[in-house]
């Protein structure tokens, strides 16, 4: 298993709601820098990654929220 993944399922399982909410807080901070990176004007090919990434920033949102509603019941 990935150290990441790990550090992620160490985080919600062990700090509850504060694991989760500083997981949360990092997203959060993820997708102010692409969307800011896109306000600013991209060309096409990048602007074609910085939307991929906001996708997978989107992705891992809603797998924190479903990892962390299974390991808090």
């Amino acid at each position: 298993m990935s150290e990441v993944f790990y550090s992620t399922l160490e985080l919600l399982s062990e700090q509850k709601s504060q694991g989760h909410k500083q997981l949360k807080e990092e997203l959060i901070a993820m997708r102010g820098a692409v969307k800011q990176a896109m306000d600013k004007g991209l060309s096409s090919a990048d602007m074609a990654v910085a939307q991929a990434v906001a996708e997978a920033v989107d992705a891992a949102d809603m797998a924190v929220d479903k990892i962390y509603q299974k390991i808090s019941g």
